[in-house]
């Protein structure tokens, strides 16, 4: 392909050459982008020892791309590490900090506040579907952003309230609206690290967002311990959430559109100017010609603009997508359903027991930061399938050793050797999970769908993970009371088990392809079954071209 990009718009035009862009640089955003970017390099670059081969992609527009985005997952993990410090007090007369709280009952408080945010995330995941390629990723970014203050705030005014009805209706609707800003990022999040990153770095990044994740719960149990003796103290998580809520909003509004959905709308003149924000000018053009070719074929197979439940029903039952809606949908399915949300709660549940609560969350949460770290900084060099195999057959493996170490336990009377090895297998599935199923996930979810229908697709997955989060960590409790902790986990053991099958039948290796490359996998395998190739010999082909990609 010649350095000419050949991004056609609705009428058909096209750059004559690379330096198309340059007509762009007047639009507003992406003078602020340029700018910080060229800003951050003389601040990194000071000093420092150029390579004699540069890599194609700039330091510190990858660092901007990653870390304002990735600011949406640390808040989500902030919410779910400080809600124990939340309800815990709110159920405290002593330690509320107002006067409602002796006014409502203590088990409403612990479910409704605990169930807000996900029931908000969960709608905001449904409101994004339709609006996902309307609004584009850094818009959806910058309204999660605007929703997180908006609840922050209205926590913050729960506080202020002494009326029993007026406080607790506002900080559940404030946790609502804060929840509704989760699904907006989390959904903008991975599809613009996705779209904007090099492809050699795209799985370290997309799986940083779960690092960022991870690290909020780990900050948010810091500082619930830091609080609990503090009457009141629970709105001051709210105001630290509205504080880096802005600063993520200011981050992200420092930010160009993603490339790739400029291209989709039509806007070729601009996508040049985005990609020059992370990509050094003399690999662009291959770049935005690899894009342009895309979206004049996802225009070629795309009718009229389908409503909302049309545009569900052929995500779902298209069978040129089918490829892609079991492995990744696929994924996301087991990552919930092999039992993480109802382990996190069960470990919690017996440090508690062992009087080590706040401090065993604090050593788990670090626990889960330094593997999550250690699957980030592999995931580009193993690959997307070896993590989910090592990590799966942990999780599976620990599974199995929990199930037998919880025969005859008694959470009275229980050894301190039978508490002790329920708690080392419990954290080992969870590493087991943190080097799999929790960064490799949403990796693959942002890969694997064709642009035309990543950011539809990316919603489903976030609704199908919300929704599944919360039907399994409520069948938990009724399964274990029914089946007993045992059985419970010898189901998970077993689902784990065909997991490691799945991965090997319905998961390619997308490790260093670019994301038109990933396409073209998929497509093969979504004819006639005569006309399929072998999953293998199409990765091996795909792997064959090694000259430098950008995204």
């Amino acid at each position: 392909m010649s350095d000419k990009a050949s991004i056609l718009g609705p009428r058909g035009q096209g750059f004559d050459k690379v330096g198309g862009y340059e007509q762009a640089a007047d639009d507003a955003p992406f003078q602020r982008a340029h700018a910080t970017v060229n800003a951050l390099e003389r601040l990194l670059g000071g000093g420092e020892a150029q390579p004699l081969v540069p890599k194609p992609w700039r330091k510190a527009g990858v660092a901007m791309i990653f870390l304002f985005p990735a600011i949406g997952g640390l808040l989500f993990g902030v919410d779910v590490g400080s809600a124990g410090l939340i309800v815990n007090q709110l159920a405290d007369d002593e330690h509320s900090g107002v006067e409602w709280s002796r006014e409502v009952d203590e088990n409403a408080v612990k479910s409704t506040i605990t169930s807000a945010s996900l029931l908000g995330a969960f709608l905001g995941s449904v409101l994004v579907f339709p609006l996902a390629d309307v609004l584009g990723r850094r818009l959806e970014m910058l309204v999660g952003a605007v929703l997180y203050m908006a609840g922050a705030l209205l926590a913050i005014m729960a506080y202020m309230l002494s009326d029993a009805g007026g406080g607790i209706t506002l900080l559940v609707l404030g946790r609502v609206v804060y929840g509704v800003g989760i699904g907006f990022s989390m959904h903008g999040a991975p599809s613009y690290i996705s779209e904007m990153s090099p492809s050699e770095l795209r799985g370290a990044l997309v799986s940083g967002k779960e690092l960022m994740i991870v690290f909020g719960i780990l900050l948010g149990n810091i500082l619930g311990f830091a609080l609990e003796e503090d009457e009141g103290g629970w709105r001051w998580i709210y105001l630290f959430q509205l504080c880096v809520a802005v600063l993520m909003y200011g981050g992200v509004y420092l930010l160009p559109p993603s490339a790739r959905w400029l291209a989709l709308q039509g806007t070729q003149v601009e996508v040049l100017s985005s990609l020059r924000v992370v990509f050094r000018e003399e690999h662009l053009g291959r770049m935005a010609a690899d894009i342009g070719t895309q979206v004049e074929e996802a225009r070629g197979s795309q009718a009229a603009a389908p409503s909302s439940f049309q545009a569900l029903r052929d995500l779902v039952t298209n069978p040129k997508l089918r490829p892609q809606m079991i492995c990744g949908i696929g994924v996301i399915m087991l990552q919930q359903i092999t039992g993480q949300p109802s382990v996190l709660f069960y470990t919690d549940t017996i440090f508690d027991d062992a009087g080590l609560g706040s401090w065993a969350n604090i050593v788990t949460g670090t626990f889960k930061l330094v593997m999550t770290a250690g699957a980030v900084s592999l995931v580009d060099h193993y690959g997307r399938k070896t993590l989910l195999y090592v990590g799966n057959t942990i999780m599976a493996v620990s599974a199995m050793a929990v199930a037998f170490a919880f025969i005859n336990y008694d959470a009275e009377n229980s050894s301190p050797g039978q508490r002790g090895s329920i708690i080392l297998f419990l954290i080992t599935f969870i590493g087991g999970y943190q080097i799999g199923f929790g960064p490799v996930g949403w990796v693959l979810i942002s890969e694997v769908f064709p642009l035309e229908k990543r950011g539809q697709a990316i919603s489903l997955a976030v609704q199908v993970n919300f929704f599944l989060n919360l039907i399994v960590t409520f069948v938990f409790l009724l399964e274990a009371q029914a089946i007993g902790n045992t059985g419970t986990f010898i189901i998970y053991a077993v689902l784990l088990i065909y997991s490691v099958y799945f991965v090997y039948k319905h998961v390619p290796e997308t490790k260093g392809k670019s994301l038109e490359e990933i396409e073209a996998v998929f497509r093969s395998r979504s004819g006639p079954p005569e006309l399929q190739e072998p999953l293998a010999e199409v990765e091996e082909a795909t792997a064959g071209d090694t000259s430098p990609r950008g995204a």
